[in-house]
């Protein structure tokens, strides 16, 4: 961060609290990656014939993450930054 220009100001875990969010409002969301787990999971040989291992993989994961962050074995972290006046205008042109 600091290599380009930034300087981390703030760091708060967010943790399953935006999850639980949407959960409350839309359980839909979450019910579609549970969806896409199960098909991608029940029709493996199918699914990497199509995709190939490596994008089998990682559909997989783009699945999964929302749904590991409820269980906690993920940990999104929300970080504010700012980057340092140099003593030049603001948004100057150079």
């Amino acid at each position: 961060m600091a290599a380009a220009g930034f300087e981390m100001v703030r760091r708060e875990r967010i943790g399953s609290e935006w999850s639980e969010y949407q959960l409350e409002h839309d359980p839909g969301y979450l019910t579609q990656d549970l969806l896409e787990i199960a098909r991608l999971t029940r029709n493996r040989d199918q699914a990497e014939a199509i995709l190939g291992p490596i994008w089998y993989e990682r559909a997989l994961a783009f699945a999964s993450w929302r749904l590991q962050i409820v269980l906690g074995r993920l940990m999104p972290v929300l970080y504010a930054l700012v980057r340092p006046a140099t003593g030049g205008l603001p948004n100057a042109q150079h």
